[in-house]
């Protein structure tokens, strides 16, 4: 089975969701315990923030094409 893509992109965005998924992981483990008292939903806000962030890189630093179904999503995410 051939891919359409390079194993170097392929690579690179096994790294990039690797690392935002690590970061997710350390933020949950480490900072956010701190601040639980403060506000309950912080852990949600905060992953609805790391979707924003990966989809935008995703857009404008790999050029992929987003759909207005995945505009709509976003949207949803934003104000929730």
């Amino acid at each position: 089975m051939q891919s359409r893509d390079s194993t170097f992109k392929i690579y690179l965005l096994l790294f990039v969701a690797s690392l935002f998924d690590f970061i997710e992981y350390i933020i949950s483990v480490y900072y956010i315990p701190q601040f639980k008292l403060i506000s309950k939903t912080l852990e949600i806000r905060l992953s609805s923030f790391l979707t924003l962030s990966a989809a935008l890189s995703f857009i404008y630093v790999l050029k992929f094409q987003i759909y207005k179904h995945q505009i709509f999503s976003l949207l949803i995410i934003l104000a929730c």
